[in-house]
């Protein structure tokens, strides 16, 4: 019987210790999925969200209690052993009118002052938008005006190249004819007036050089009143690609012919001859006809010719 006894103890013993076991694996469960969720975005309460509680429910109890303490004293139980004289009361109520239209006042300024600071902003916003619209337009036009120029170039070299002289086309065919012009007159008696040898050549020619000089006429226009922030560079290209048979020809065109008027100021403006051979610019007196700067020159040193010595482009 001892022994049964024995065993029956070891066995209610067994069962305390693994309910003891038991109870603490799950503490240490709970308490290791508590630290899981607050590691998976569960926020932890902390002495601060206490602290927000506390006083939210402190604030509550305040008007609870106060509500009651007034639905007592207008019942009739003073809990203080007198009571209040709602008519007193209610003059002191009154007065706090002139509280609430002040806050009114002041809430109806700075809703004024919101919406003319909501309205700058919109306005400051539409400013820099049509700035910027403007900015965007004008780099537009700008690269628009750049394709043109380009493609005039090209235009102009395709009409240089239809100027035909029997076999010869193009800067051959100018040459030839600037050199017909050159000497003529020694060759050829009596002497005629470089006018007159240059308007025998144009009259000639008129379909071809009259086109020419008409499309190179406005391509200079195109840049002066497209691209006047880089007119003078831009101009320097178109000036770089005339041959001087071309040159020769342009200057007696301005000097003699239909360039008179509208193309030499041009010419002259923006130095289109200055990478004329000055031997040409002697022969053909174009000092005479021309301002200092069409040569690139500051101005004359006499009655020679300024500058002798010639540099590119």
């Amino acid at each position: 019987m001892r022994a049964k006894a024995r065993h029956a103890d070891g066995i209610e013993q067994g069962l305390v210790k693994l309910h003891r076991r038991n109870r603490r694996l799950h503490t240490e469960s709970v308490l290791s999925r508590s630290g899981s969720e607050t590691r998976h975005g569960a926020r932890p309460v902390t002495m601060k969200h206490l602290k927000v509680r506390y006083v939210a429910v402190g604030v509550i109890v305040f008007f609870l209690g106060w509500a009651l303490f007034v639905n007592r004293s207008g019942s009739g139980h003073y809990l203080f052993g007198s009571g209040w004289d709602f008519t007193v009361t209610g003059q002191l109520g009154d007065s706090f009118g002139v509280v609430s239209a002040v806050m009114t006042s002041l809430a109806a300024i700075f809703t004024y002052q919101t919406m003319m600071v909501a309205r700058k902003l919109a306005t400051d916003e539409k400013t820099e938008n049509e700035a910027r619209d403007a900015e965007r337009q004008k780099r537009d036009a700008q690269r628009d005006a750049d394709l043109t120029y380009f493609r005039l170039l090209e235009a102009r070299a395709q009409l240089l190249n239809a100027i035909e002289t029997g076999s010869n086309r193009g800067n051959k065919a100018t040459g030839q004819l600037a050199e017909w012009i050159r000497d003529h007159n020694k060759y050829n008696p009596p002497k005629k007036s470089d006018a007159d040898l240059y308007s025998s050549v144009y009259d000639e020619f008129r379909n071809s050089l009259g086109h020419y000089f008409r499309f190179t006429y406005h391509i200079v226009v195109h840049v002066t009143e497209n691209l006047k922030d880089q007119s003078y560079n831009k101009l320097r290209i178109l000036r770089a690609q005339l041959s001087n048979s071309e040159l020769v020809l342009l200057a007696l065109n301005c000097a003699y012919g239909e360039g008179q008027k509208k193309f030499k100021p041009l010419v002259e403006r923006y130095a289109l001859l200055h990478n004329i051979d000055p031997a040409d610019r002697i022969r053909f007196n174009l000092d005479a006809h021309f301002k200092p700067r069409a040569f690139g020159l500051p101005a004359r040193k006499g009655g020679k010719v300024a500058g002798g010595s010639k540099s590119k482009a």
